[in-house]
């Protein structure tokens, strides 16, 4: 017994099954009595109130509110809920063994020792699956799929990849992998495989909840509540690749200033410094960053920087850093590096990463980041190239090569986009900035009470990769990140004088007025090489791509400017219920079978439905509309019966948004137009 639950031992394998909240319970499982769990994700630390039964067989039963999990005497575990009907099946078990089946039957939990690392493991758990059951999470899977059935994904933060382990199932259930390690989970129609390659321990949640948002909110007890934003965020957000200088951005800004155009936030990105890891101003092209920042407050626009993990190593910190073993190192003992091109060095130069692992090292950050920024009123941080990005030496395994603090790559390396962001939103907090605006690159669970904006990553201007970044948007909502976003656009490959990017652009532009974060980016009229890894690329603002293009833009950064008001009472709710602002259909209408298979439309917010147009040349596009009073469509003033799949003109001005029939939004056709703001 303990505690919360019950430990039994299996020859030299030790499991404990214990509830941790309500309608939670924890599973762990280590060999010979070592248990080295990482609860960096967690805010719940400490198991509950669990009602333990034992068996006549020599089994056990462990509840937590409605559910209940059943170790049989030779530790075979299976969860059910207590108010399904008796004699149901469980929603989730291991397959049991049999002796006859040897290697074809595979055992529920198996470890294996690391001869070069014996304090550590390859785990895996196995679950027998439903072919009927849907799967949704593991946070930004790029993979043009909502539902992840029949999937193999792999565990690893990646330049456009998040890995978050949680997963929301069909059948009722939410479920948590808690370990930073490399690995993969396999979602077979007859087995659901989860794989460990290095960690110390087996170490899962499962928690149950009669809806989809119930589910989600057991995952927030354990990882903690999102944190809000300031209203400031759901405007408008600008950039390109890069501004040049402070003369070329504040040229932007008052462009748009006399234009008439909203701006809310402006971003200021790689290259503003003389080297990577000084985490300063280049004098030169930035001559006043505080009157510049004053300045555009003056005018209601924000400004973020981006600040990257990575140092050149002949910059001001990167010797300080290095003797105090800040940075992070290959298995030789050489600093790992990320080949990128520097300023002064623009055929390419090995940046150092520093070590987000480290307190300390976090802490040395923040004071940087502090004096440089934080003092001259900046209160917003893109926390670029966080996954982290490395160049591993011979084409290795980057995570396996790399050691930091905590210790090997292929065993924690998950964990620091959570600790990278971690390191500014402690400095922040005890400065008392508790309002100030974190956007990372990447994330793990528990980013979301960091208040992480999450963006997308370098994506292609492609059509089939706005389909994706749909879907995968969709995927973080149900992975607990409600702050997302991607580059309206694409970050590479988009040029400005071509139709087809054009329209892309347009369609992407659409999408992210319906976004929880709003922001233009991308590197236009390049591809980004090593060989031009220093090059900020064409005009990226709206009125870079053509007057046609222009009128349409404008028309949306209207609407959005409109829609303001309403965003902000969906973020508030989002806080408040850990509701997304995003809502996948299967989320809202999870009993609906015509709606759960829908993947490229969402609700956004309560009463906004959003069907996306992803594809080219497209004048119409079927619509499924859920039940309920109606649908008005705003540029018609017609309402259509829910319940019912239409076909709704999209010419390129116009996006597929229908409001749901009794709301009080009140938009119509004037929303979109520039001049005839209300």
């Amino acid at each position: 017994m303990t505690r919360g639950g019950v430990e039994m031992t299996i020859g030299r394998e030790t499991l404990r099954v214990e509830a941790w909240g309500p309608d939670t319970i924890r599973v762990q499982a280590f060999l010979d009595g070592r248990c080295a769990a990482v609860d960096d994700a967690l805010v719940r630390r400490e198991p509950g109130a669990a009602e333990v039964t034992q068996e006549a067989d020599g089994g056990s039963r462990v509840r937590s509110g409605d559910l209940v999990a059943t170790i049989d005497a030779e530790g075979h575990l299976a969860f059910r809920r207590a108010s399904d009907p008796p004699g149901s099946e469980p929603f989730l078990r291991e397959p049991a063994t049999h002796p006859l089946m040897g290697s074809q039957n595979p055992r529920g939990r198996a470890f294996r020792r690391l001869p070069e690392d014996p304090d550590r493991l390859q785990v895996t758990a196995t679950f027998a699956s439903d072919p009927d059951e849907r799967r949704y999470g593991l946070g930004q899977q790029p993979v043009g799929r909502l539902d992840l059935s029949g999937c193999v994904i792999e565990l690893a933060q990646r330049n456009a990849v998040v890995c978050i382990p949680v997963l929301v199932s069909s059948r009722g259930y939410g479920f948590f992998w808690n370990t930073p390690s490399a690995g993969r989970v396999e979602l077979g129609t007859d087995r659901t495989r989860w794989v460990a390659e290095r960690t110390g321990q087996l170490d899962y949640f499962v928690y149950t909840g009669g809806t989809p948002q119930a589910i989600l909110d057991r995952y927030y007890d354990l990882t903690g509540r999102p944190r809000a934003v300031p209203g400031w965020v759901t405007g408008f957000w600008q950039s390109r690749t890069r501004y040049r200088s402070q003369a070329e951005l504040m040229g932007v800004a008052r462009e748009h200033w006399r234009r008439g155009l909203p701006l809310d936030v402006i971003l200021v990105d790689f290259f503003h410094s003389t080297r990577f890891g000084d985490w300063d101003w280049r004098a030169d092209d930035w001559p006043d960053p505080a009157g510049m920042v004053q300045e555009l407050r003056q005018h209601g626009c924000e400004t973020i920087v981006s600040v990257w993990p990575h140092l050149n190593p002949r910059s001001v910190n990167a010797a300080r850093f290095a003797e105090r073993d800040w940075l992070v190192r290959w298995a030789d003992g050489a600093p790992a590096t990320f080949r990128f091109a520097d300023l002064d060095a623009k055929d390419g130069e090995s940046l150092l990463l520093y070590d987000a692992t480290h307190p300390d090292a976090r802490k040395a950050l923040w004071e940087e980041v502090r004096q440089s920024y934080a003092a001259i009123g900046i209160r917003a941080f893109w926390v670029d190239a966080c996954e982290p990005e490395l160049t591993a030496p011979d084409d290795a395994d980057r995570q396996a090569e790399a050691r930091f603090h905590r210790g090997r790559g292929d065993a924690v390396a998950n964990l620091y986009p959570f600790l990278a962001t971690s390191a500014f939103r402690e400095g922040l907090d005890a400065a008392g900035m508790t309002d100030a605006v974190l956007m990372p690159r990447s994330a793990w669970a528990g980013s979301q009470r960091l208040g992480a904006i999450v963006w997308s990553g370098d994506t292609l201007s492609s059509w089939e990769v706005l389909g994706q970044q749909v879907r995968a948007g969709l995927g973080m909502m149900a992975s607990g990140i409600p702050w997302w976003n991607s580059d309206i656009g694409g970050f590479v490959g988009g040029d400005n004088a071509s139709e087809d990017f054009r329209e892309l652009l347009v369609r992407w532009f659409q999408v992210g007025a319906l976004s929880p974060i709003m922001r233009l980016h991308g590197l236009r009229g390049l591809e980004f090489s090593e060989d031009d890894f220093t090059a900020s690329g064409a005009e990226n603002e709206l009125w870079s791509f053509g007057d046609r293009v222009y009128a349409i833009l404008r028309g949306f950064l209207f609407f959005r400017r409109r829609l303001r008001p309403y965003v902000e009472a969906v973020f508030a709710e989002t806080v408040e219920r850990g509701t997304p602002p995003m809502r996948p259909l299967w989320f809202a209408y999870p009993e609906d079978p015509a709606l759960v298979a829908v993947e490229d439309e969402y609700l956004f917010g309560p009463d906004l439905l959003v069907a996306p147009v992803t594809a080219p040349g497209v004048t119409s596009r079927p619509v499924v509309l859920p039940p309920g009073s109606g649908w008005t469509d705003p540029w018609t003033g017609a309402t259509h019966p829910g319940g019912q799949t239409i076909d709704l003109p999209v010419p390129q001005d116009r996006m597929p948004i229908l409001v749901r029939a009794g709301s009080d939004l009140g938009i119509d056709a004037r929303w979109f137009d520039a001049e005839g703001d209300r």
